[in-house]
Formats: C-alpha cells, sequence, structure tokens
C-alpha cells in the first residue's frame, strides 16, 4: 500500500501532508479550516517530498523566522493513554541552543502540559549530542529522554516516531519510545517525575520547527507530520517506514480486462488480465453479479448460474507488485437462457403504496430470466382472484380492509409462461385527520397526524403555521420540514416568491431528536435543511417567525437555563463532519464541496434565497460539535431576533468553556454574498465560535456569552474585501475577541462602534496576517486591557481613556528598540534631554531627535540614542 493509506488506516487524530498547495490542510477534516497549520512567517518553500514513490512536496524552513503551528487543537485522549507523533525530517545541522523540532500543548497543570522533540539539545556532559523526547506537566514532573544524534544523521531524510505514555504504572524506560527509519532506538532516562495519578493530557497549539514563538527555529525540511491518540506498534511503524521508502510505483492499468465467451447460461466465460504497467507480479479475479461479489468465483474462468440471465456480469482483476496493488474492471455482459426456455423468476414482485382504504397500491413485475415480452397482473383478496383486478395499479376497498392481498404476475415469451406472487398486505382503514382550522394541510409521521396550517394572510401574503399538535417530548422535527416544504412549494407556484413559516406553539417549544438531512435535494447536513432557491429563477423570500423576541441572554446570578422567543430544542450529538455536506448544523442552507456544487442546480455556489430569522432561540446541547444557524451558501439574510445557546446554566458554562471546534452559534453567508447580509439583534451562549463575520455585514446589536472565540473570519485570499460594520457588540467571558486565519494581503474592513469586554483574565484580538482594516472602539469593565496579536492595520481604542496626561510614564526602552503604545488612545508623546540621533514611528524615521511627536493607537516609537531621554506622555 501507499505510504499514506499506510496512515490512514491507523486513525491519526492529525494528519498534515505538508504539501505545496496553501493553506496546508489537515487531511483528517480538511473542510474545516480551524484545523489549518498557519504560517505566521508567509508562504514555506515548497521542497521535493521525503516519500521515495510520491510526487507530494515537502516544507523548507529556514531556521530563523519560519514556523508552523495550529492553536485550538485538543489532543486529548483517555486518561494515561499513550500519544504518538510522526513525521519525515531533514535536520539541516545540528545545534546546541534548544531549536524544537516539535512542540505542542498547553500551560503547565497536573493535567495539562508540553510535549517536545529537541534535535539541539543543550545539556552537556553525558547528554552531549543527543536528541532530547520529553513531556512536562508542571516543574515537578517531568519524564524526559535522550538518544544519540548519530541514530538521525543531519543533511538527510529521516522517519521519525515519538511515542508517550503518560501512566506511572509503565516502567520509566518504556515510557517515552523513539523509532528511527522504522526501528526502536535505545533511549536513556534522563528524568522521571511521573508519581502523580495518570491523568495527565496533551492540548493547545502545536509548534513546528520552532519552540513556540520565540526566535529559536529550526533549519530543516518536515514532511508527512502526524498525530495519534494512542500508540503506533513496532510493526505498524516499520510498515510506515517501508511504505514510504518502497521506489516501486503500485501497477497501473493501461488497457482494461475483457471478458470472452458466450454469454448464456451453462456456458464458460473466461478473462483477460488487461494491460498494465510497472511489471505486476501476481493477479487476482474476482467475478461479480450486478455489482455483487459471486462467492467462489476468484478463477480468471466462470461458470455462468440461472442467476446470472438478465443480470449484468464483470470481473476485477486486482494487479499487485511491490509498490502496491490496484484493481480494474472489465467489460459487461448480461448472460441469457438457452433458446426455447419459458421465463424464470429471480426476484418476486413487490407491492408499493399506503395499505389502507383509498389508496392504491402498485406491483412491479420483478425479475425474470429469458426475456420475457409481455406480463398479466390477477389482484387476490385471502387467496381469491378479485374480478376485474388486472392492472398493475389496484385502488383498496373496505371489503380488503383486514384480508391479505397480493398481486400474481406472469410472464410469457414464445416459449411458454410462468408465475410468481408479491408479497402480501394487510389493508386497514383510514386514519382520522384532526378537526380543520382554517386551510389546514396534515401530515402523517409515524403514526400521528401533525397537522400544518396554512392562510393567506389580508395583504396576500402566505402562511404556514406550525402548531405542536404532539405531546411533550415527541419529536416535532418532521412538521417543521414538511411546512418549510409546502411554504416554499406554495410561493413557487403563485409566483410571488415569498412564504412565511410561523411558529405558534403556545408553550412555545419544538422538540427535534432526528438526525440531520445530508444531501438529496437541499444539499445540506441539517436537521432543519433549507430548500435550495437555483440561480436562475427569482430570488425568494423565506420567513422563519417565532411569537416573542428571542435576544436575552442567562443573568450572572441564573441557575437555571435561559428560554426565550419560540424554541427549537435539538438533542443531536455525537455527529462529525460529513465530507461531502459539510458540519453538521440545526438549521442550515446546503454546503457541499465545490466538485457538487458544480454539477448542481446553483453552480454559482449560492442559493438564490433571502432568509429571515425573527424570534426564534436555536438550543443545542452543552459543548455542541455542531452549528446552531448555517447560512454559509445562503445569498442574503436578515436576522432580526435570534438567539443560539448551548443548553446549560450560567454557572456550568462559567465553569467550563466549550472544547468542540465544529460548535458555532451563527455562520453568516460567506464572503461573496448578495450585498445583505443584516442583523438587528443576535445573542450567542456556550459555543466555541459566536457567530462568523462576513461581506456586507451590517449589525446592531450582538451579544456572545461564554465563547472560546466570539468572532471568526477564515479562509479569505489576499485581496481587499467589502467589510463588515457593527454599532453594538458585548463579549462576555470569552477567551478571544476577534480571531482570523486570512492569508498575506487581505484587507478586510471593519467598524465596530462599542465593543464592550468583561472578563476577569483578558481576552484577544488574534490577527496574526493584519488582514483586518478600520477601526474598533472598545470598553473594559474590569479595566484588564486586551493582548493584540498582529492587527497592525486596524485601529483600536480605548474609550475608557480619558484625554490628559496618561496613567503612567512607561519606561525608556533600549535604544533602537520599538516600543507598542500601550494605551489604545493616540498619544502626544515630548521627548527632551539625553542624546538622541533619531525618533522613529512604526519603523518610519521623522528626521527629529526632541521634541513633540505624535503616537496613534497601537503604533510603536523607536528612540535611537547614546544616553538615555526623558518622555511625558499625554492622552489625546
Amino acid at each position: 500500500m501507499s505510504y499514506t493509506t499506510e496512515v490512514l488506516a491507523d486513525t491519526p487524530h492529525l494528519y498534515y501532508r505538508m504539501g505545496g498547495s496553501t493553506p496546508i490542510h489537515d487531511e483528517i477534516n480538511p473542510t474545516i479550516s480551524l484545523r489549518d497549520l498557519v504560517i505566521p512567517a508567509g508562504n514555506l518553500t515548497a521542497v521535493a517530498g521525503a516519500l521515495a514513490a510520491d510526487s507530494d512536496q515537502a516544507r523548507q524552513f529556514n531556521g530563523s523566522t519560519e514556523y508552523a503551528d495550529r492553536s485550538g487543537l485538543d489532543l486529548s485522549g483517555t486518561a494515561g493513554a499513550p500519544l504518538t507523533f510522526e513525521c519525515w525530517c531533514w535536520i539541516d545541522a545540528y545545534s546546541n541552543d534548544d531549536r524544537m523540532l516539535a512542540e505542542f500543548g498547553g500551560a503547565w497543570s497536573t493535567n495539562s502540559g508540553t510535549f517536545v522533540i529537541d534535535p539541539n539539545n543543550s545539556a552537556t556532559g553525558a547528554e552531549a549530542n543527543t536528541v532530547s523526547v520529553g513531556f512536562r506537566t508542571n516543574l515537578n514532573e517531568i519524564v524526559r529522554h535522550t538518544f544519540p544524534r548519530s541514530a538521525m544523521s543531519a543533511a538527510a531524510w529521516h522517519h521519525l516516531v515519538a511515542v508517550y505514555t503518560p501512566d506511572p504504572a509503565v516502567a520509566s524506560a518504556s515510557r517515552i519510545k523513539v523509532y528511527v527509519d522504522g526501528a526502536p532506538v535505545t533511549t536513556t532516562s534522563r528524568q522521571d517525575a511521573l508519581v502523580t495519578a495518570s491523568t495527565f493530557k496533551v492540548s493547545g497549539t502545536l509548534f513546528l520547527m520552532a519552540r513556540g514563538t520565540t526566535s529559536l527555529n529550526l533549519a530543516g525540511r518536515l514532511d508527512e507530520v502526524a498525530v495519534y491518540k494512542g500508540e503506533l506498534s513496532s510493526t505498524r511503524v516499520a510498515a510506515h517506514y517501508a511504505a514510504g521508502t518502497a521506489t516501486t510505483s503500485p501497477p497501473a492499468n493501461t488497457t482494461a480486462p475483457a471478458i470472452t465467451g458466450v454469454a448464456e447460461t451453462g456456458q464458460t466465460l473466461t478473462c483477460s488480465t488487461g494491460t498494465w504497467a510497472n511489471s505486476p507480479s501476481a493477479y487476482a479475479f474476482q467475478w461479480k453479479r450486478a455489482g455483487a461479489v459471486i462467492s467462489g468465483a476468484t478463477a480468471n474462468a466462470y461458470a455462468l448460474q440461472v442467476a446470472d440471465q438478465g443480470q449484468p456480469v464483470t470481473c476485477t482483476v486486482t494487479a499487485t507488485n511491490a509498490g502496491g496493488s490496484v484493481s480494474a474492471d472489465s467489460n459487461t455482459v448480461t448472460p441469457t437462457a438457452p433458446a426455447g426456455s419459458p421465463p424464470a423468476n429471480t426476484v418476486a414482485p413487490a407491492l408499493t403504496g399506503t395499505a389502507e382504504t383509498g389508496q392504491t397500491l402498485a406491483c412491479s413485475n420483478g425479475s425474470w430470466t429469458n426475456s420475457p415480452t409481455s406480463f398479466a397482473f390477477q389482484w387476490k383478496r385471502a387467496g381469491t382472484s378479485i374480478p376485474g383486478a388486472t392492472s398493475s395499479l389496484y385502488d383498496l376497498q373496505p371489503a380488503d380492509e383486514g384480508q391479505a392481498i397480493l398481486c400474481t404476475v406472469t410472464a410469457s415469451n414464445g416459449a411458454g409462461s410462468a408465475s410468481a406472487d408479491s408479497n402480501a398486505v394487510t389493508p386497514t382503514a383510514p386514519a382520522t385527520p384532526p378537526a380543520p382550522v382554517s386551510a389546514r394541510m396534515s401530515v402523517l409521521v409515524s403514526g400521528t397526524w401533525q397537522p400544518v396550517t396554512f392562510a393567506r394572510g389580508s395583504e396576500g401574503l402566505n402562511r404556514f403555521y406550525v402548531e405542536d399538535y404532539v405531546a411533550s417530548g415527541v419529536s416535532d422535527q418532521q412538521a417543521i420540514n414538511d411546512a418549510i416544504g409546502a411554504a416554499f412549494a406554495q410561493g413557487r407556484a403563485d409566483g410571488s416568491h415569498y412564504a412565511e413559516v410561523i411558529f405558534s406553539a403556545e408553550r412555545g417549544e419544538y422538540l427535534l431528536d432526528g438526525p440531520t438531512i445530508k444531501g438529496g435535494t437541499t444539499l445540506g447536513n441539517a436537521q432543519i435543511p433549507l430548500p435550495i432557491c437555483d440561480d436562475d429563477e427569482q430570488k425568494f423570500t423565506l420567513v422563519l417567525k417565532g411569537t416573542a423576541n428571542a435576544s436575552t441572554w442567562n443573568h450572572w446570578n441564573q441557575d437555571v437555563a435561559q428560554h426565550n422567543g419560540v424554541i427549537l430544542r435539538s438533542t443531536l450529538t455525537g455527529v462529525a463532519t460529513d465530507p461531502s455536506y459539510g458540519v453538521p448544523s440545526i438549521i442550515g442552507g446546503p454546503d457541499p464541496t465545490d466538485a457538487i456544487i458544480a454539477t448542481s442546480p446553483f453552480p454559482s455556489g449560492w442559493s438564490n434565497m433571502l432568509l429571515v430569522i425573527d424570534g426564534l432561540q436555536v438550543i443545542a446541547p452543552p459543548n455542541p460539535g455542531l452549528v446552531a444557524v448555517n447560512l454559509k451558501r445562503i445569498a442574503m439574510a436578515d436576522v432580526k431576533s435570534l438567539s443560539t445557546l448551548a443548553f446549560q446554566t450560567t454557572a456550568q458554562m462559567n465553569a467550563a468553556k466549550p472544547t468542540n471546534p465544529n460548535g458555532a452559534g451563527l455562520i453568516l453567508p460567506k464572503v461573496g454574498n448578495n450585498d445583505n447580509v443584516t442583523i438587528d439583534t443576535f445573542s450567542c451562549a456556550g459555543f466555541y465560535t459566536g457567530m462568523t463575520l462576513t461581506d456586507h455585514l451590517a449589525a446592531n446589536r450582538i451579544g456572545i456569552l461564554f465563547a472560546k472565540k466570539a468572532l471568526g473570519l477564515y479562509g479569505l485570499g489576499g485581496r481587499a474585501f467589502h467589510g463588515a460594520s457593527i454599532l453594538n457588540l458585548s463579549v462576555e467571558a470569552s477567551d478571544t475577541i476577534i480571531d482570523t486565519s486570512v492569508n498575506a494581503g487581505c484587507k478586510f474592513p471593519v467598524f465596530i462602534g462599542n465593543l464592550n469586554i468583561e472578563t476577569s483574565t483578558g481576552t484577544t484580538f488574534s490577527d496574526p496576517t493584519n488582514g483586518l482594516v478600520g477601526q474598533i472602539n472598545f470598553t473594559d469593565n474590569n479595566n484588564v486591557a486586551p493582548t493584540v496579536s498582529g492587527a497592525k492595520n486596524v485601529r483600536i481604542t480605548d474609550l475608557n481613556r480619558v484625554a490628559g496626561a496618561a496613567p503612567s510614564t512607561p519606561v525608556i526602552p533600549a535604544s533602537a528598540t520599538p516600543f507598542t503604545n500601550p494605551f489604545f488612545r493616540d498619544a502626544a508623546v515630548l521627548v527632551s534631554g539625553g542624546t538622541v540621533t533619531a525618533i522613529a514611528v512604526d519603523g518610519q524615521t521623522l528626521g527629529v531627535t526632541s521634541g513633540l511627536v505624535m503616537l496613534p493607537s497601537g503604533k510603536t516609537i523607536t528612540l535611537t540614542y547614546s544616553s538615555a531621554p526623558t518622555w511625558t506622555w499625554t492622552l489625546l
């Protein structure tokens, strides 16, 4: 097998192939941008890869500014379970300054830590010229082994595997295992302080070719990086290495295998091997009937059976050499019966339809050999022919209730006739719908009538009312989907291109406990999938409306979970991203891959719809792995009143932030939308990401509570965009205010009129590629200054700062050292005294050596001097 196939067979948690394309995706979840590697210093140089028979490229790191990282990962496993790191690495040259090949983990504590691989171990004495592999949970609990650098020579590719087992019950010598080029390497235990219970885990950020974000970068190359929640056995390590070094390419089919012989029952067919490149050493054959394997038919010759008559028969040939195995299918033949045979039934006829008085049943022909030329039908009740019932369709009568109904099909050809009976059904009386209210459409779901009320308003608008007629604890999901489907169909049929779905249940709560609907006509992955409006249709306006405002969130002393507006409660857990239709959601539009879009009714990638949401609260289980509302490919959106909540109390959400990166409260239409995304009021609590930013966004009030990342902006190219405007934004008890992952050169305008922050530990603006431009005004109730990463092109202003003398005077930095304005307000800096030779603002020399210097918020001032001056700061 290929190297990639061998790796995936061991189910890695992360797998970065490191090829030449950007971004570098995690092959396990390639559609989740939150798992892409971040390259802070720009794109890395692509070089020839390590694998012998693979054209995929590796990446070169320059050893000074270049490294790769990915934050927000969860590498935690079962307590005490092993963790494995694997890669192909090329170290340009060894040194003794602790430049790391890999480092991943979080803050040191008793239940998390940092796993490191240090080729440039700076230790001396017995440890000199060794590679160090270890795990640190805090200053008192360290496990570290070393092995000689000679086992992994510089300036050459090596396959490296390191395994760490955080279990005190395991012998010290076995807690860290190292394999180089497929073979185990003897390590020496240098530190062993693993003495507490086996609860250590690894989580946080993965750094490659650097020691965190410091300047201690490692020069070399990386390829095929994988992390496993478990231990790779020595056998599997050897298999990975063998696949990576195999120089033989697997066989390649150039001419398909061919079936020869008479395609008639009793005759023998023969399959050729076909023609192959790369010198196969062996061939295997498998005959198939209608795509299914025929048991025991594994030779190149096959004697046709009666069951093969009328069925497509093929042969799959598998060619094998040292590089692997590849299969190719032959041509298809359809065997017939020997001349002069009457029909023979191979698959019985089948009845379809609702077995209820007044409904129509249909009978299929079934499957037959010997090419029937005609079919006759006779319906029977309790074994007796029903007079006149001789077509393939039959309308059920009251006399059929409680009786066994079947159909006998007779197939004929020139040699004779044969008959076969269908399955039998027992019809019942029709279910009684509820008494009508207005003009009601009733839908039968799992034997229960779930009514959907339809009315045309005085304004001529289509309104569909979803009333919760079923008992508490019984799913409303099908009734809601029926209402949305009926509303969409009605708006299309009458030419209005408009419909409202109004949730009017008096108790105000609807239960969603079914699976997501993947693909189909909606091309999504949602419990409530939104219909697609084709590219060439007029835009359709669909309104989802509750009966009350839904914008409130939890009070800080509240000890029950918040309910407001009309509630759509999902119980869905344990769901995963679908490779074809994206992250699962509760309410969601289409989200297929680009390949599916290319052949869909909307090849532009947009469902031509304006979705309006008013008065809804969407509730998910705690720490959700799904999106509450996903509008990624909806052309336009108008959110009037919406809240999304991971169902917990304030105390529960305070205790632990969400950890599932798939969780998001609201994904807005992606950039390139139809120039109208508006929000009047939106609240979100308990999701990993509160909301995504997008083009053409105009928002009045947004509140994000208990999020890992309040706002996200991801996957944008290196160009200018239209941007987003938010008048009022409140972020409380969340780690990051804005997190961006955009390409260098991106210019995304953002304006936030009043950002109110309330957190006791501080929060972060994360914009490492400086893609944000514009203005952000903030206040922090606890006066905890936020941390800023990047964000060099956006002005961030603290409205709590008053004009006048600065609250404190910063210490004069060392000569020629840039110093960032720490006050988040523009400042006038008066420089005097000393011997100053140059003053620069944000790297631009001013041509003066003293006097008043204007320093904008977030910008740097640099003083070059031989004798330190003094300065006075005044906030403007």
